[in-house]
């Protein structure tokens, strides 16, 4: 079973691995668009590219619900406190590694 699995989603002939072009991406939102429910159909019509790379591009890059720009002030406000605690335990970790 997992040398089929390997064979479908690795090594397959003609199986597309890199950078998505335009043509690509245009498909893939046509697909979207069209209401499939799951990402195994729509990959069908996407000649060389597997399952998970169709929802990993749409989730990660394609979907317009993404925001892309800079951070909201209260998103900033939110995320203040755990910055800086991360900064705290990057402080204690350096001193720890200077010390030995």
């Amino acid at each position: 079973m997992q040398c089929l699995q390997r064979w479908m989603k690795v090594l397959t002939p003609g199986l597309v691995k890199g950078q998505w072009n335009p043509k690509e991406d245009a498909m893939l939102i046509a697909l979207v668009n069209k209401n499939y429910k799951n990402w195994g159909d729509l990959a069908l019509h996407m000649p060389g590219r597997t399952s998970k790379q169709c929802r990993e591009r749409w989730c990660h890059a394609l979907d317009p619900a993404i925001v892309k720009g800079a951070y909201t002030a209260e998103e900033v406000r939110i995320a203040a406190p755990g910055i800086a605690l991360l900064r705290r335990l990057a402080n204690v970790a350096l001193c720890s590694l200077q010390k030995n």
